[in-house]
């Protein structure tokens, strides 16, 4: 089993790839459903099919540096709040929540 880092402005820690795999799969999914996106928060999750599709064991990055301002982190916030309801506890949140120290979202553990 194989850890990626994951980085968001002078934080980070590692996470487990298939944990990262099925928390990107299924933030996508929810984000299909928005009705509109900060460009920021768009062009990011854009890149992460491509990232998910071609990074190696160890090597998965979400660019979560890539939410730069307020809105686009309470926007990241929003689809997470939409994911924990819809997918419950099968969504690893502790990557997101270890990420962004934000009170906002419902995190569930798995």
């Amino acid at each position: 089993m194989a850890y990626s880092y994951i980085h968001f402005h002078d934080s980070g820690f590692y996470a487990n790839d298939s944990d990262i795999v099925v928390f990107a799969r299924i933030l996508l999914k929810v984000s299909r459903t928005s009705q509109s996106l900060p460009s920021a928060v768009a062009t990011l999750l854009e890149g992460w099919n491509e990232s998910l599709d071609s990074s190696g064991p160890g090597c998965i990055d979400l660019r979560l540096d890539g939410l730069a301002d307020q809105v686009s982190i309470d926007c990241m916030c929003a689809l997470l709040d939409m994911a924990g309801y819809t997918w419950g506890q099968i969504l690893p949140f502790g990557i997101c929540s270890n990420a962004i120290s934000d009170p906002s979202p419902t995190c569930y553990d798995t």
